[in-house]
């Protein structure tokens, strides 16, 4: 089966993850030098719409979660080629999706796209295609955070798909796809100017800068090799902003 998108590509919008909050046209991100400027990251050019910065109330289903982590852990295990490994994961993968609240299921748009794309990845595994089950594991992470984002969860969907878009770096540079990499950049740009508020709010303030200086990179990019420099500093920065939220 094909992959019900090729992760960014213009059909992403359509997609859109579903979230509620879709940010204007043009956003205001802040530099590494604090300074504000504006970042052209619409959907259209394969922007992740960025997710609600007020979470729902209801706690985080243990199925939705374990969507998340399955998938991650798929990625990383496809792109090492531990097939073995690979197939244990995608198949506690299947079973988190089979009990997925209903309620989490329907906040997945369109209808059926996170049941194709674990079909997609099931197939890859079996197949040992590194780079389809690569893009549907990390698409599923980012299908993972739209569910996410109408619960209570300790890390916001935002940040979840800072961690998607810093995958996509590596995918898209290893395809040698620079116009997807441009998107990326873009749409991580957007992502974080949305979420920023709540990572200074929590005191991030240090994480915060160093995020800033990897987004300006991103945006000032204009190679492959340069942005694939990025890919593990901007992995590394998640994970630090992911401990401002838990810590």
């Amino acid at each position: 089966m094909h992959s019900t998108l090729e992760s960014l590509t213009p059909n992403l919008a359509a997609l859109s993850l579903g979230l509620v909050l879709m940010l204007p046209a043009c956003s205001p991100a802040p530099s590494a030098d604090g300074k504000t400027r504006t970042t052209q990251a619409s959907a259209s050019q394969g922007g992740v719409a960025a997710a609600p910065q007020v979470a729902g109330t209801a706690a985080l289903p243990p199925a939705v979660e374990a969507v998340g982590r399955h998938a991650e852990d798929a990625y990383d295990v496809a792109k090492a080629g531990t097939w073995t490994t690979a197939r244990v994961i995608v198949d506690s993968l299947k079973r988190a999706v089979s009990t997925l609240p209903a309620a989490a299921q329907s906040a997945v748009a369109p209808s059926g796209a996170l049941h194709a794309e674990v079909a997609t990845l099931d197939q890859a595994v079996t197949d040992r295609n590194h780079v389809r089950a690569e893009r549907a594991a990390n698409h599923i992470t980012a299908l993972g955070a739209q569910m996410a984002a109408q619960y209570l969860a300790p890390v916001p969907a935002n940040v979840v798909l800072l961690d998607y878009y810093g995958r996509e770096l590596e995918i898209w540079s290893t395809a040698n796809d620079r116009t997807k990499l441009r998107d990326t950049a873009l749409a991580m740009s957007r992502t974080w100017g949305a979420v920023r508020p709540q990572v200074i709010a929590r005191g991030g303030n240090a994480e915060a800068t160093r995020f800033d200086a990897l987004v300006s990179r991103a945006e000032g990019a204009s190679t492959v090799a340069a942005y694939a420099r990025l890919a593990t500093p901007v992995l590394d920065e998640v994970d630090r902003l992911e401990a401002v939220f838990t810590r």
